[in-house]
């Protein structure tokens, strides 16, 4: 499918979208767990589908903030979510699987209530840590911290302030997205237009990945996992608009293989709960944070089989986010 056909997958949104209805959010998830409860049934009167090793490793995060429409995002916080009174409602007690845990990220994300414009910025500030090779660094690894303003609709060109890959500190504008994706150049505003019932939206990110160079569909050895990376992606690059995060996470609990992890520590040491999930391919492996409490999403812990010129072996990323907030100009901090 080419990029043109999967434009057209996508229904045009002129506003941003409002919050997404508690007894919406609520109703959506039932009609998940049933769609989940079948397939179940289905899979084991057929045999049923081999498990994946759950690789359990350190993974990262922090926080994120909410938006403002007057400025700067007055919900924003710098913090862990449960240290900012009347932000988001404590749920008692652990999920049980990935599927449980899921349910409850989507209702969270479903009741966000930030006014976002399409004339701002998403400002972010995070921690990270990365692999490189000594060539690059003799350290082997980029540490340090970043701040990036992204324009809403990606009309604007943004801004960012971060490490390059030898360590020295780099600030400078970005370009404005011009045909913003699902691949790694994703803006709010296009997110908006991407569908928010769940199955629709896994066969778009689907869409995605079968339009994407390299093997035929059918003859990709793990799309489930590049599905699993393409909604990560998303996670990483942006704020979500309320009904696409409570879709997104619910999509994600329909992809086979993604498992949970009760006790993570992220880059910034705070406590987690994960999902994740480990390619079969390559042992690829993708890590999900959620505050343990409120269960917002904290960051990720990514390790990739890399080429290096000494042979292949696991490279590492982490990210925290310590900020993520709405601002109305380039270089505006919340």
């Amino acid at each position: 499918m080419s990029e043109a056909q999967l434009q057209d997958m996508f229904r045009q949104a002129d506003d941003v979208e409002p919050p997404l209805p508690p007894h919406f959010v609520a109703g959506s998830l039932e009609a998940g767990r049933r769609r989940l409860r079948h397939r179940r049934t289905v899979r084991a009167t057929t045999g049923g589908v081999a498990a994946l090793a759950a690789l359990a490793i350190a993974a990262t995060a922090v926080v994120g903030g909410t938006g403002g429409t007057s400025g700067v995002d007055r919900g924003a916080v710098s913090g862990t979510p449960a240290d900012v009174p009347g932000q988001h409602q404590e749920v008692p007690d652990v999920p049980q699987n990935a599927i449980a845990l899921l349910e409850r990220v989507s209702l969270v994300a479903g009741q966000r209530t930030e006014q976002v414009r399409r004339d701002q910025f998403i400002y972010e500030k995070r921690q990270f840590s990365t692999t490189v090779p000594t060539e690059v660094n003799p350290k082997g690894e980029i540490v340090g911290v970043s701040e990036s303003w992204d324009s809403v609709d990606g009309s604007k060109p943004g801004w960012t302030v971060m490490p390059d890959k030898r360590g020295q500190q780099f600030s400078g504008p970005t370009p404005a997205e011009a045909d913003p994706s699902l691949e790694g150049n994703t803006t709010y505003t296009y997110l908006t237009t991407l569908p928010t019932d769940p199955s629709a939206l896994l066969a778009t990110v689907r869409a995605a990945v079968a339009a994407r160079p390299g093997p035929k569909p059918g003859d990709r050895v793990d799309a489930d996992q590049e599905a699993f990376e393409v909604i990560g992606g998303v996670l990483n690059n942006t704020m979500l608009p309320p009904r696409l995060g409570a879709a997104l996470y619910q999509a994600v609990a329909m992809i086979p293989g993604v498992t949970m992890i009760t006790e993570v520590t992220d880059l910034a040491g705070r406590p987690g709960i994960a999902v994740q999930r480990v390619s079969a391919q390559n042992g690829d492996t993708s890590t999900w944070i959620f505050d343990r409490k409120t269960y917002e999403f904290l960051g990720a812990n990514l390790t990739r089989l890399t080429r290096y010129s000494d042979g292949d072996r696991f490279a590492k990323t982490s990210f925290a986010i310590l900020t993520r907030a709405v601002v109305d100009e380039v270089r505006q901090t919340p």
